[in-house]
């Protein structure tokens, strides 16, 4: 596993006390984890904890509603009303 830098580490532990305050599940805690792996996140500068999150969850519950052996793509602007997160930028998620 690489070294990640402090400031990807407090990032991670930022999402993980969002995660806390928005009261989700210990799954979708573990799923962080898994989620970001080894990403340096200082590649996604652009965006905050909270876009992170939302999208890093939103993945998460799209996973959740596949059903076995079959593919499934979301694409979709994410807006507060709708997903629970807001994000400029147009995300496609796919899970497989």
């Amino acid at each position: 596993m690489a070294k990640l830098t402090e400031s990807t580490l407090n990032l991670r532990r930022n999402l993980r006390e969002i995660a806390t305050q928005q009261n989700l599940s210990a799954r979708i805690d573990e799923y962080l984890d898994c989620y970001f792996g080894d990403v340096e996140l200082n590649d996604a500068v652009d965006a905050s904890p909270e876009e992170l999150l939302g999208a890093a969850v939103q993945h998460f519950r799209l996973g959740e509603t596949r059903a076995s052996g079959q593919a499934v793509v979301a694409l979709y602007t994410p807006d507060f009303d709708r997903h629970g997160w807001h994000s400029p930028h147009t995300v496609i998620d796919v899970v497989t």
